[in-house]
């Protein structure tokens, strides 16, 4: 079994002081750019005011909250927002995430190969890369699953070779709940990356069937979870991205400062050169005194996941993003593979000065994305509650982010609607049937292909950086309202 390192008190306090520049990249700005975050929002604020009667939810979804798959986060926010209001419930449940991979940082085991270093250097790039593509993407369930996995994983190599197995299920069984909870795609990693465990023990009989007892229930569990699954109304479709310009070309997006078709960072660049300095040297004075020819389980792991980004395909079924959501675990378990290096007090200040600099290039990204965010606020002022709102988006790119990657980092912000002034509904809810809200049947609102239909069907229509003569075109059928930055809004006129 595993000791329990206790870091030294330099390493720790990088650790800490790292976390809060997390925390200060997070908490310094309203809006942040997760491009799927508005709506996460939206439906944790619907699913936590369900029965008010200010808002009009349930004339147009069906809300039923339960602790069920890829629920956990809507609960976590939404209990939280009872406290101390959506927005500030959504960024404490970013901050309870970054507060997960503190703790994994914290209590990183001593492995053979490192019972005589000092402290595992290499894993305080689990804070800048916090701020990775899933998480600039949004996917606010998978993003808590990451760091589950992580324990999940500790865990588990620990059961296999405990002589108290028991000990060690009572913390791993939950453990596999919340992963479950949180993402079941990242339950199914899981099981594969157990795969590796297991195959680390082959020989060992009683060690194989004590895993074996866990893997194959969960399995099975899943399996039978997935089967009675409502099925969507889409064609269950595969294909794969471009290799070069998609699939590595994604990959590579944080190392050059979220832009790398067009104006790549090259601060952001120098500064993961630096660290990649680091740990290519550690590993060149370490050749003798680490058996790196001699593969750990860890890098079985991070190689097995890295084959599984290139090879699986983007669409997979109903689901997209398929194979890229697996980028930041690679980056992970490539930095708890490295954790073992003995790096120099040197190498370790560069690491350390590294993850400050990319933090506060973080921070500004936020800052200015906020800013381009906060013009929609004007616009949202003028409407009452309880609207139908129909947004259109000639342009939903941001100046911050890739635009070929993120051209739709802006594509939910008409969602803020929902959570700032509350209630109403519009066309473009998740059609994921794992979602605790759901449009009632019949309750779809239509989408119709003109300006007349829309300004029937709508109460207000929201243009973002929209063509002059789309202005003009819907000027004539309804009312302006406001304009403020890309954003133009019409009222429907009534009869």
């Amino acid at each position: 079994m595993h000791k329990t390192r206790l870091p030294n008190t330099a390493f720790a306090l990088c650790a800490l002081l790292l976390c809060g520049a997390v925390l200060g990249a997070l908490w310094s700005v309203r809006f942040l750019p997760l491009q799927d975050y508005p709506q996460h929002l939206f439906i944790a604020f619907a699913t936590a005011t369900a029965d008010s009667a200010t808002f009009d939810w349930l004339k147009h979804y069906d809300i039923s909250p339960s602790l069920a798959p890829y629920n956990l986060c809507y609960l976590i926010i939404g209990g939280v927002s009872q406290l101390i209001g959506i927005e500030a419930a959504g960024k404490t449940f970013l901050s309870l995430i970054i507060l997960l991979y503190t703790g994994f940082v914290l209590t990183q085991p001593k492995s053979d190969q490192s019972e005589s270093i000092r402290a595992p250097w290499p894993l305080l790039l689990i804070f800048p890369l916090f701020f990775n593509q899933i998480f600039y993407m949004g996917f606010l369930n998978y993003l808590l699953a990451l760091p589950l996995l992580l324990f999940a994983l500790r865990y588990t190599i620990s059961f296999a070779t405990s002589t108290n197995p028991k000990s060690q299920l009572a913390l791993l069984g939950p453990l596999m709940a919340l992963v479950f909870l949180a993402h079941p795609y990242v339950f199914t990693v899981y099981l594969v990356l157990g795969g590796c465990i297991l195959w680390s023990h082959w020989g060992s009989f009683n060690t194989m069937v004590r895993l074996l007892k866990l893997f194959i229930p969960s399995g099975l569990m899943f399996v039978f979870w997935y089967l009675q699954l409502p099925k969507l109304d889409q064609p269950f479709v595969f294909s794969w991205w471009d290799f070069i310009d998609g699939t590595l070309t994604y990959f590579a997006l944080p190392f050059m400062g979220m832009r790398l078709t067009t104006n790549i960072d090259s601060i952001t660049l120098a500064l993961w050169a630096a660290i990649a300095t680091v740990i290519l040297y550690s590993l060149w004075r370490a050749r003798d005194s680490i058996a790196w020819l001699r593969p750990s389980l860890m890098l079985w792991m991070t190689l097995l996941t890295l084959v599984l980004f290139c090879a699986l395909p983007f669409w997979f079924g109903y689901y997209s993003y398929f194979n890229v959501r697996l980028a930041p675990l690679v980056c992970l378990l490539a930095v708890v593979t490295f954790s073992v290096l003995p790096v120099h007090r040197i190498g370790a200040a560069v690491i350390m000065v590294s993850c400050l600099g990319l933090l506060a290039i973080a921070d500004q990204r936020h800052r200015d994305y906020s800013v381009e965010t906060a013009a929609i606020l004007p616009i949202l002022e003028q409407m009452p509650a309880n609207a139908r709102v129909f947004p259109i988006y000639e342009d939903s790119s941001s100046a911050q982010f890739d635009p070929t990657f993120y051209y739709q980092i802006h594509a939910h912000d008409h969602h803020y609607y929902h959570t700032l002034i509350g209630g109403g509904v519009g066309p473009t809810l998740f059609p994921n049937p794992m979602l605790p809200v759901q449009y009632k049947v019949g309750a779809l609102p239509p989408s119709p292909n003109s300006a007349q239909g829309l300004a029937q069907a709508y109460d207000f229509v929201l243009l973002r950086s929209p063509k002059p003569n789309m202005v003009n075109l819907f000027s004539e059928v309804m009312q302006p309202i406001a304009r403020s930055g890309p954003w133009f809004s019409f009222k429907a006129i009534k009869h």
